[in-house]
């Protein structure tokens, strides 16, 4: 496959459980980056701190200053598993402190978002899942976004989180058109009032999937207490979004190689 970006909205929490979530339920082998300028969390949560901080963006930052990002990405990565199937599973942790956010440059996120959507050509090839925050932020990793096959914006059903991604859909959907290569889709979580239906037609953007309210399994991918079920609602919810992934990116692609020969035929 290839990249694909998770953000949210003021007022729409969840990017990083549901980026979590996705990894560990994905059928390939796959890295998650901490893109999030509020700064990396899954060290000191989900892997309960058993790791030192000393791998990841920052680190990252300075190589990419002296040229060498892409070849020192494979140092910063810390390993989260292998599945049954031998697909690895690897995280480049985040900053751990915002004020090291602006180390990692605009022309940093372009970069690096070059490389992340360049591993599905790479031997052993990789998909990416990008944790983004909240978007827009300062120093928010835009010039990545940029190299999306997908953006998914992370939407609450209630008015708040749907007030609040109206901005940033017009903003990403901008974006996109001018700058980026991907599409923009709705993830829909937790409990409230509307349904995936009404939101998609407020915003005016499709749903990608729903994710259910798994409270359990979301207290364990914040702060690590216990393993996650691989049977959980939103580790099943997580793994059914390849499928219509795949279908959207394989989708496109197609559909732009015949604009591309139709305009040759003429």
């Amino acid at each position: 496959m290839a990249l694909i970006a998770i953000a949210s909205a003021k007022g729409a929490p969840g990017v990083t459980v549901t980026s979590l979530a996705l990894t560990l339920a994905w059928p390939r082998s796959v890295i998650l980056a901490e893109c999030d300028p509020a700064g990396g969390t899954i060290q000191a949560g989900y892997l309960a701190g058993q790791l030192t901080a000393d791998r990841g963006l920052a680190r990252l930052a300075i190589a990419e200053r002296h040229g060498r990002l892409d070849a020192d990405v494979g140092a910063q990565l810390v390993d989260l598993g292998v599945d049954s199937q031998q697909h690895h599973r690897w995280l480049l942790p985040g900053v751990t402190d915002p004020a090291q956010a602006g180390s990692v440059t605009p022309a940093m996120w372009t970069r690096l978002g070059g490389y992340l959507a360049g591993l599905e050509d790479s031997d052993p090839a990789f998909d990416a899942i990008a944790d983004c925050g909240r978007i827009p932020a300062l120093n928010a990793p835009i010039g990545l976004i940029y190299h999306a096959e997908v953006v998914l914006l992370v939407v609450e059903r209630t008015m708040q989180s749907i007030s609040s991604a109206r901005p940033r859909v017009l903003m990403l959907q901008r974006e996109l058109e001018q700058h980026g290569v991907g599409v923009l889709r709705l993830l829909v979580r937790g409990r409230g009032p509307y349904s995936s239906k009404e939101i998609a037609e407020q915003l005016q953007v499709p749903v990608l999937a729903d994710l259910p309210h798994d409270e359990r399994t979301a207290r364990i991918l914040t702060s690590g207490d216990g393993t996650p079920r691989q049977n959980a609602d939103l580790l099943r919810a997580a793994r059914s979004m390849q499928e219509p992934l795949d279908q959207l990116i394989q989708g496109r692609r197609e559909a732009a190689v015949e604009l591309t020969e139709a305009g040759r035929a003429q």
